[in-house]
């Protein structure tokens, strides 16, 4: 099952990749884990990316929490239909999790209705990663690069899927050496 805008493509380094179906309240207990998992480890970044079809105030409601940094928010429409992004919610955006007691706040403000992906990477690959989405925000593969590598971890939730009974689809994927493991 994948979504109608891209996929997470397994790569050299991928150990696990899957997706199912699960219920909305079943994001909370993963976000949950995965910022156990990441709470203190200073090799490991954080990110949410949101994939569109968010209105401006999204970004302005996770700016206000705690413990978070936008990195970028834009319009996906076309440049000389971007004027529309007032009345159409069609915004992207970046944001790094600085606290990891953050990361459930975000995320389900993010992925509310729309999909959305938790990355946790190596800090020493951080600035290859935010250059390949600023790049790059509706790419056919959302792995931006990491699934080449052994010590990556990425959770997509797509939230407003049709081809689903319960309407959420959940994508894992994540390398051999991986800082975070779902289970």
């Amino acid at each position: 099952m994948n979504s109608e805008f891209g996929e997470i493509r397994k790569g050299d380094g991928t150990a696990v990749h899957f997706d199912r179906e699960i219920e909305l309240d079943s994001i909370v207990s993963r976000t949950r884990q995965i910022a156990q998992q990441i709470d203190g480890n200073e090799s490991m970044v954080c990110y949410v990316f949101g994939m569109g079809s968010h209105p401006r105030s999204t970004y302005t409601s996770v700016s206000q929490i705690d413990g978070v940094h936008i990195l970028w928010h834009s319009s996906l429409l076309p440049k000389k239909w971007r004027w529309l992004s007032r009345l159409i919610a069609s915004e992207a955006g970046l944001i790094k999790i600085v606290k990891a007691g953050a990361l459930e706040e975000v995320f389900a403000k993010v992925v509310n209705s729309a999909m959305a992906a938790i990355y946790v990477l190596h800090a020493s690959v951080e600035q290859e990663f935010v250059t390949e989405v600023r790049n790059n925000s509706a790419p056919a593969d959302y792995g931006f690069g990491l699934t080449l590598r052994d010590d990556y971890f990425v959770y997509m939730v797509d939230a407003d899927n049709q081809e689903s009974s319960t309407g959420v689809v959940e994508i894992v994927s994540y390398g051999r050496n991986a800082p975070v493991r779902l289970l």
